[in-house]
């Protein structure tokens, strides 16, 4: 696995833009599974109605 690792050229802004949308995806999923426990509805880009 480091092995690979090291082979790969590593791009630091590709990695904080990846950083940057796993925070807003994680924002968002907290969103609405806060709004789930409230039992109220929130449209969350990407998301299956429920």
């Amino acid at each position: 696995m480091l092995s690979h690792l090291e082979e790969t050229e590593w791009d630091p802004d590709s990695y904080a833009v990846g950083l940057v949308r796993l925070r807003d995806e994680l924002h968002e999923a907290t969103r609405a599974l806060a709004a789930a426990r409230r039992g109220t509805k929130v449209l969350v880009p990407g998301a299956k109605a429920f």
